[in-house]
């Protein structure tokens, strides 16, 4: 699945299953936190895979002089979703907290 929206686009990938289209809502869901609160981000990624009965949700944010890489795992393909929008979150807010603070920010 991919999508469009404004100037982001969101990116659904899985390995081995289908996404359903409750699963994509939910990501989109997910990821809307992201652009809302970070509005430059211009692609997210989102593979999704089952590694024995853990599901993992690896997520790849890249926007204006900013590229992060996640993944967080869980016995539930949403949970896993879930914390790692949680994980991307905080090291985007890490990240320019610091741009911030050192004056390299735009």
């Amino acid at each position: 699945y991919q999508e469009r929206v404004l100037r982001m686009t969101l990116s659904v990938q899985s390995r081995d299953f289908e996404i359903t289209a409750n699963l994509f809502s939910h990501t989109q869901q997910e990821t809307k936190h992201l652009t809302e609160r970070f509005p430059h981000l211009s692609q997210i990624l989102v593979r999704l895979k089952r590694q024995g009965s853990s599901h993992v949700a690896d997520v790849v944010v890249q926007g204006k002089k900013t590229r992060l890489q996640v993944e967080a795992s869980s016995t539930n393909m949403y949970q896993a979703i879930h914390q790692a929008r949680l994980k991307a979150e905080r090291r985007l807010n890490r990240l320019y907290d610091a741009q911030f603070r050192f004056g390299n920010h735009a």
